[in-house]
This record gives structure tokens, C-alpha cells and sequence, in this order.
């Protein structure tokens, strides 16, 4: 239980700061994971493990048309367009997938200035870049526009690794729901659109941190600071996003806020296993192949039921900065400047957001280490 001096002092830091939290807008769901909701996450996010069991299933123990129907059906759902069947998909599947994980994580969220963000969504999209990534960063199903609580008159996407949309079935259920392929055509195309998006800046590298910040146990005697180092360590919340700079030159070319956003929860979501020396293979495949045990100890299951806040912070306000803007004669890019310069706010910003948080979701103990 969090100490009412220390919760005291906090406030009065947060004042000192300018953080009005009347501003704040907080939704809470009560969690239930029960039969149906448990259903629609089990066909949201459980295709990995049915695929990977499938397909062995059919290989080794199926007889050779039914090996030829599944190859059918696999290749017919990927040559088949994202979002068929259009509008059934996303306007039912997809609505009643997102409603009913709403209450299968007994979603939270905080918006700390609603007010500012529907003022900036009016004239340029916002990028929501949220944090962390953690084994699977289904968080950024908050922003479905089915349950949209963070801008209710706009539709918000979320953009996801494109290799998701290279496995068969997986591809149409992540399209129901709102997503795209996180590539440079497609960030580029929504905000000269207009249209806001949310995406994790950090991406599949920090899942191989993960494993990195465990520290092992050593057999050898340690004394007091060395075991509350590797406490901390073990306790710290990797983030890939010192050389994470696109999203913030992508901002500067249309002028785009960007927000910063926070998921607490997420990594109590899965066990995992991550097979050492993963860093290249994962840069090609976009995403990490990692083991991974959900609820009920189930390979490639659904996440266990863990209650997930997504806090989201005040938008940062992004110039847009032309070529016509950039002095000629100068051997100092502007753009580059400025690229550093929002980069290192949104860093600042998204430190700051957490920490303002993180007590009231247990996480007091824990750390943010950026790489």
C-alpha cells in the first residue's frame, strides 16, 4: 500500500509541474473473464497457437486431402484482400472482439487532456506512440474505434509489424480490429490524411531485452549493493528508443503532435522463453520468434486475464518543417536538429508519464532503462 506522505508529496511535485489530474478523463471496466469474453480473445489473439498446432496436426495425422484442404484454406485467406468480408468483418467481428476484451483485461485507461487532444485532432493527425512492446503489445486495441476512448469522434488505427499480415486467418481477424502494417507508405499516408494512429516506436527489440534483463542467479557470495543492483535490473522496464528517430521526422513533416502513452499490466500478460542469439533473424522476420505460455500454461495461448491502464499523456506539439526551411548555406541540418530535439522531449515526456503512474499500479519499484 503506497505511503500517504509519499502519495502526498508526489502531488505536490505534480502541481509544481502543471499536472492538473481534474483534467484527467478515467474509464474503468470491470474485468471479467469469463466463457465469452475468454471466447473472443481465444479468436483474437489465439491464431498463432492454433496455426502452429494445426498445421502439425494435419501434417503428421491427417491423410492427404485433408492436408490438401487446409493448404487451400490457407492460401484462399491470404490471397483474399485484409478486411474481407467488408463491412461484416470489422463492423461486427471486429466490434464484438474488441468489446468483449475490453472486459476480458478489465481495461483502464487515462486520458490526462482530453480537451487538448480533440483541439489537435481537428486540424492534423496525432501519433500516439505507446509503450512498452512486451511478448505481444495488444494494448493498442484500446484505441479500436469500437471502444475508442481516447478521441470517440475519430478513428484511430493501430499499426502492427507487417509480417502479421503475411500469416494466413491472422491477417483478416488483426484487420477486423483495426490494424495496418507499420511501414513507412502507410505512416507517411495516414498523416497526409489526417487520420491518427497509434504505434510502439520500440518495436519487436525490445522482446529480446527482455530475456537480457534478467539477471541470472549467481552461486557466488554478493554483497548488499551488488544484490539490490541486480534487483533493480531484474525489475527494470526495457525500452528500445534512443536510435527510434523515424516516427519523430515523420512528425516534423506534416506538423504532427505526438502523444505519449503508457500500458501498465502487460508484462503479466505471458511466460516466456526467448532462444538466444535472435537479434538479426528478428530484424528480417519482423517480429521475434519467441515461446510463450498464456492462461491455463497453454503454448501460444491467450494472454492470462491480467488487468491492463493505458495512461495517455499530454500531445507534444511537432513544427512542420520544410525543405524550403532548412538554410542552404548552413553544414547543420535543421531537420536534424530537430529531430534530435523532439525526440529527446518525447523521451522526457514519456519518463515523466510513467512516472506519475507507476505507483498507483504497483510498479513504485520499477524502473525505465532506454536504449
Amino acid at each position: 500500500m503506497e505511503d500517504k506522505g509519499e502519495g502526498r508529496g508526489r502531488k505536490g511535485e505534480e502541481r509544481k509541474k502543471g499536472v492538473d489530474r481534474s483534467k484527467w478523463k478515467v474509464v474503468d471496466t470491470p474485468q471479467d473473464a469469463s466463457l465469452w469474453p475468454t471466447l473472443a480473445v481465444t479468436l483474437w489473439l489465439g491464431w498463432m497457437g492454433f496455426l502452429v498446432k494445426g498445421s502439425i496436426w494435419v501434417v503428421f495425422f491427417t491423410s492427404p486431402k485433408t492436408k490438401l484442404v487446409w493448404l487451400g484454406l490457407c492460401t484462399l485467406s491470404l490471397v483474399l484482400p485484409p478486411r474481407f468480408p467488408e463491412p461484416f468483418g470489422r463492423k461486427i467481428v471486429g466490434a464484438w472482439l474488441m468489446t468483449n476484451a475490453e472486459r476480458y483485461f478489465g481495461l483502464k485507461t487515462t486520458v490526462e487532456d482530453p480537451d487538448e487532444l480533440e483541439l489537435c485532432s481537428q486540424t492534423s493527425a496525432l501519433i500516439f506512440a505507446k509503450e512498452p512492446h512486451d511478448i505481444l503489445p495488444y494494448s493498442v486495441f484500446c484505441f479500436a474505434d469500437s471502444i475508442n476512448r481516447v478521441l470517440p469522434q475519430k478513428n484511430i488505427s493501430a499499426l502492427t509489424t507487417g509480417a502479421i499480415f503475411q500469416i494466413p486467418f491472422i491477417k483478416q481477424v488483426y484487420s477486423w480490429v483495426g490494424c495496418s502494417p507499420v511501414d513507412k507508405k502507410t505512416f507517411r499516408r495516414k498523416l497526409e490524411r489526417n487520420e491518427s494512429f497509434c504505434f510502439v516506436p520500440g518495436g519487436a527489440q525490445e522482446v529480446l531485452m527482455l530475456s537480457d534483463m534478467r539477471g541470472k542467479s549467481s552461486t557466488t557470495k554478493m554483497t548488499t549493493e551488488e544484490r539490490r543492483k541486480e534487483e533493480e535490473r531484474n525489475n527494470a522496464i526495457p525500452l528500445y528508443l534512443k536510435n527510434r528517430k523515424g516516427f519523430v521526422k515523420m512528425a516534423l513533416s506534416t506538423g504532427s503532435p505526438i502523444v505519449p502513452v503508457f500500458a501498465f499490466g502487460l508484462d503479466k500478460s505471458y511466460d516466456y522463453w526467448i532462444p538466444p542469439g535472435l537479434s538479426n533473424v528478428s530484424r528480417k522476420m519482423g517480429f521475434v520468434p519467441v515461446l510463450f505460455t498464456g492462461r491455463f500454461g497453454i503454448p501460444f495461448g491467450i494472454p492470462k486475464p491480467t488487468k491492463i491502464h493505458v495512461v495517455i499523456g499530454r500531445p507534444i506539439m511537432i513544427p512542420k518543417i520544410t525543405d524550403d526551411d532548412q538554410p542552404k548555406d548552413d553544414t547543420t541540418s535543421l531537420l536534424s536538429t530537430m529531430i534530435e530535439k523532439y525526440h529527446a522531449i518525447y523521451l522526457e515526456e514519456l519518463e515523466a508519464l510513467y512516472e506519475r503512474h507507476k505507483h498507483d499500479e504497483g510498479y513504485g519499484h520499477r524502473k525505465l532503462i532506454i536504449f
